[in-house]
Protein backbone atom coordinates (compact mmCIF):
# COMPACT_ATOMS: atom_id res chain seq x y z
CA UNK A 1 0.00 0.00 0.00
CA UNK A 2 1.22 3.76 -0.72
CA UNK A 3 1.41 5.72 1.97
CA UNK A 4 0.07 9.47 2.11
CA UNK A 5 0.86 12.32 4.52
CA UNK A 6 -1.27 15.07 4.60
CA UNK A 7 0.50 18.54 3.31
CA UNK A 8 1.84 20.59 6.33
CA UNK A 9 0.70 23.67 4.29
CA UNK A 10 -2.98 22.53 5.44
CA UNK A 11 -2.08 20.49 8.40
CA UNK A 12 0.22 21.52 11.83
CA UNK A 13 0.92 17.67 11.88
CA UNK A 14 1.97 15.15 10.10
CA UNK A 15 -0.62 12.00 9.98
CA UNK A 16 0.60 8.69 7.51
CA UNK A 17 -2.33 7.05 6.17
CA UNK A 18 -2.11 3.63 4.47
CA UNK A 19 -4.40 3.44 1.13
CA UNK A 20 -6.77 0.64 0.45
CA UNK A 21 -9.73 0.65 -1.12
CA UNK A 22 -11.47 1.49 2.08
CA UNK A 23 -9.24 4.89 1.90
CA UNK A 24 -9.94 5.52 -1.20
CA UNK A 25 -13.01 7.06 -0.63
CA UNK A 26 -11.38 9.11 1.82
CA UNK A 27 -8.94 10.28 -0.38
CA UNK A 28 -10.92 11.14 -2.73
CA UNK A 29 -13.41 13.40 -0.82
CA UNK A 30 -10.07 15.31 1.14
CA UNK A 31 -8.97 15.90 -2.45
CA UNK A 32 -12.68 17.53 -3.59
CA UNK A 33 -12.65 19.94 -0.77
CA UNK A 34 -9.57 21.05 -1.22
CA UNK A 35 -7.15 19.09 1.12
CA UNK A 36 -3.80 18.48 -0.41
CA UNK A 37 -2.60 15.08 -0.23
CA UNK A 38 0.77 13.73 -1.59
CA UNK A 39 2.85 10.80 -1.21
CA UNK A 40 5.47 10.92 0.54
CA UNK A 41 8.12 9.47 -1.67
CA UNK A 42 7.89 12.97 -3.56
CA UNK A 43 9.58 15.29 -0.98
CA UNK A 44 12.14 16.68 -2.62
CA UNK A 45 14.04 18.40 0.44
CA UNK A 46 17.29 20.24 0.70
CA UNK A 47 19.58 17.91 0.71
CA UNK A 48 18.02 16.27 -2.55
CA UNK A 49 18.28 19.50 -4.37
CA UNK A 50 21.55 20.06 -3.19
CA UNK A 51 22.42 16.22 -4.58
CA UNK A 52 20.94 17.20 -7.82
CA UNK A 53 22.84 20.89 -8.03
CA UNK A 54 26.05 18.40 -7.37
CA UNK A 55 25.36 16.13 -10.27
CA UNK A 56 24.38 18.21 -12.70
CA UNK A 57 26.32 21.35 -12.06
CA UNK A 58 29.03 20.09 -10.30
CA UNK A 59 28.57 22.59 -7.45
CA UNK A 60 28.21 22.39 -3.11
CA UNK A 61 25.72 24.92 -1.71
CA UNK A 62 27.74 28.02 -0.07
CA UNK A 63 27.08 29.61 3.31
CA UNK A 64 27.33 33.03 2.99
CA UNK A 65 24.97 33.79 6.42
CA UNK A 66 25.50 33.41 10.01
CA UNK A 67 23.05 30.10 10.13
CA UNK A 68 23.93 27.00 8.68
CA UNK A 69 20.20 27.15 7.47
CA UNK A 70 20.08 29.25 4.56
CA UNK A 71 22.43 28.45 1.87
CA UNK A 72 23.03 29.74 -2.21
CA UNK A 73 23.73 27.92 -5.05
CA UNK A 74 26.14 30.04 -7.42
CA UNK A 75 27.96 29.98 -10.47
CA UNK A 76 31.71 29.32 -10.09
CA UNK A 77 32.61 31.89 -13.02
CA UNK A 78 30.40 35.25 -12.22
CA UNK A 79 29.75 33.83 -8.75
CA UNK A 80 26.06 35.16 -9.18
CA UNK A 81 23.17 32.99 -6.79
CA UNK A 82 21.18 30.75 -9.23
CA UNK A 83 19.35 29.56 -5.96
CA UNK A 84 18.97 30.43 -2.64
CA UNK A 85 17.37 27.96 0.37
CA UNK A 86 16.26 29.20 3.71
CA UNK A 87 14.52 28.12 6.89
CA UNK A 88 11.57 30.33 7.21
CA UNK A 89 8.46 31.01 9.25
CA UNK A 90 5.38 29.80 7.67
CA UNK A 91 3.94 32.78 9.15
CA UNK A 92 5.93 34.98 6.55
CA UNK A 93 3.69 33.91 3.99
CA UNK A 94 0.08 34.18 5.34
CA UNK A 95 -0.46 30.49 6.85
CA UNK A 96 -1.22 30.76 10.71
CA UNK A 97 1.41 28.91 11.79
CA UNK A 98 4.64 29.24 13.89
CA UNK A 99 6.24 25.94 12.32
CA UNK A 100 9.30 26.47 9.85
CA UNK A 101 9.77 25.67 6.36
CA UNK A 102 12.33 24.85 3.70
CA UNK A 103 11.60 27.27 1.09
CA UNK A 104 13.52 27.62 -2.12
CA UNK A 105 14.27 30.65 -4.33
CA UNK A 106 14.80 30.63 -7.98
CA UNK A 107 15.04 33.29 -10.71
CA UNK A 108 12.57 32.88 -13.36
CA UNK A 109 10.95 34.18 -16.07
CA UNK A 110 8.62 37.24 -14.61
CA UNK A 111 5.83 36.23 -17.02
CA UNK A 112 6.17 32.54 -16.01
CA UNK A 113 5.93 33.92 -12.00
CA UNK A 114 2.34 35.29 -12.43
CA UNK A 115 1.06 31.90 -13.22
CA UNK A 116 3.19 30.04 -10.64
CA UNK A 117 2.02 31.76 -8.09
CA UNK A 118 -1.80 30.51 -8.84
CA UNK A 119 -0.08 27.06 -7.95
CA UNK A 120 -0.24 25.50 -4.51
CA UNK A 121 3.30 25.77 -2.84
CA UNK A 122 4.67 28.68 -4.71
CA UNK A 123 4.64 32.31 -3.30
CA UNK A 124 5.84 35.83 -4.48
CA UNK A 125 10.21 35.83 -3.89
CA UNK A 126 11.08 35.83 -0.06
CA UNK A 127 13.16 38.70 0.66
CA UNK A 128 13.79 38.37 -3.23
CA UNK A 129 12.86 41.01 -6.42
CA UNK A 130 9.20 39.71 -6.78
CA UNK A 131 8.90 40.55 -10.17
CA UNK A 132 12.14 38.36 -11.29
CA UNK A 133 12.24 35.59 -8.74
CA UNK A 134 9.92 32.92 -7.16
CA UNK A 135 10.00 31.40 -3.90
CA UNK A 136 8.94 27.55 -3.71
CA UNK A 137 7.78 25.30 -0.30
CA UNK A 138 10.07 22.39 -0.34
CA UNK A 139 7.80 20.49 1.46
CA UNK A 140 6.30 17.48 -1.27
CA UNK A 141 3.94 20.47 -2.35
CA UNK A 142 5.95 20.89 -5.56
CA UNK A 143 6.76 17.67 -7.78
CA UNK A 144 10.89 16.88 -7.94
CA UNK A 145 10.54 17.39 -11.65
CA UNK A 146 9.01 20.74 -11.81
CA UNK A 147 11.45 22.10 -9.19
CA UNK A 148 14.57 20.88 -11.05
CA UNK A 149 13.11 22.37 -13.91
CA UNK A 150 12.64 25.53 -12.44
CA UNK A 151 16.13 25.31 -10.86
CA UNK A 152 17.74 24.65 -14.53
CA UNK A 153 15.54 28.19 -15.51
CA UNK A 154 17.32 30.22 -13.28
CA UNK A 155 20.53 28.58 -13.83
CA UNK A 156 20.47 29.75 -17.39
CA UNK A 157 18.43 33.21 -15.88
CA UNK A 158 21.78 34.13 -14.15
CA UNK A 159 24.27 33.06 -16.51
Amino acid sequence: ADSYSWSPFYNEGIETIETSQSCQFYLTTLRRVGINIRKMSEIFGKDALFSFANEHYGIEPDYPFSDDASAVLRHPENRKWFALVMRVSKSKFGIKSDNAVDILNLKSDPILIGSLRLKDGFFPAYHMNKEKWITIFLDGTVPKNEICDLLDLSYDLTI
